[in-house]
């Protein structure tokens, strides 16, 4: 049987907000009939940005497959972005060039620093904040 390893990116739902299906960094899987299912089916723990893995099976329809999952599990927590990085809720994951930026710049300014006992946090700061010109010039 056909494997789904993927990122949940949007759940699809009916118009009265039931979840019968998601879409994945893989395509669009939907949930097989009730009394097709294999455990684990654990489409009660789906969030847009988990992790999940499963088993599916093909159904042609109108010259069209349909992906129908008959095992569902959620392998990993949601790691949907909750805003800034150090912001509460963050997964500790580098979000854009801009964050990887700053991060490494005050990692530089931190080791570059760590020799010189008399350097002040602002020393750091001014230092790490000349980095990140630096890394984004390019150069």
């Amino acid at each position: 049987m056909p494997a789904l390893e993927g990122t949940v990116t949007k759940l699809i739902k009916k118009r009265d907000g039931t979840v019968f299906g998601i879409e994945t960094n893989m395509g669009e899987f939907l949930f097989s009939w009730p009394d097709k299912r294999e455990e684990p089916f654990e489409d009660d723990k789906l969030k847009v940005g988990s992790m999940v893995e499963g088993t599916w099976m093909p159904f042609e329809k109108d010259g069209k497959t349909i992906r129908y999952l008959s095992i569902l599990s959620v392998t990993g927590e949601d790691v949907t972005p909750r805003g800034e990085a150090g912001a509460e809720g963050t997964d500790g994951q580098f979000r854009s060039p801009k964050d990887f930026r700053r991060t490494s710049a005050l990692a530089q300014a931190v080791v570059f620093h760590a020799a010189a006992p008399d350097s002040t946090d602002e020393d750091v700061i001014l230092t790490a904040q000349r980095f990140e010109i630096y890394l984004a010039s390019g150069q």
